[in-house]
């Protein structure tokens, strides 16, 4: 493949995602390695294209804490820390 036929399919492709996301919401899961500092490219996509921010959503998975009233904490997050992808985070 040429660099300009990877530019192109590059471009289409994220085209469908922010088509997507403007009446969607794009999930990609976290990786499983809690020892990561940062998020990959795909959680972190929107930061390089803001246009994707409001159908964006990177997921984590973590251990709550319980009492009587709910969760009051986060016991052990199991995924990757993702601080620049923090606006459209979300642990579960």
């Amino acid at each position: 493949m040429t660099t300009s036929s990877a530019m192109r399919r590059g471009a289409v492709w994220l085209k469908a995602l922010k088509d997507y996301a403007d009446d969607g919401v794009v999930v990609f899961a976290l990786s499983i390695n809690e020892w990561a500092a940062r998020a990959g490219l795909m959680e972190a996509l929107a930061l390089l294209e803001p246009d994707l921010t409001t159908g964006w959503l990177a997921d984590g998975k973590v251990v709550g804490l319980f009492d009587d009233d709910g969760v009051f904490a986060v016991g052990e997050r199991y995924s990757a820390a993702c601080p620049e992808a923090a606006p459209w985070y979300l642990m579960a």
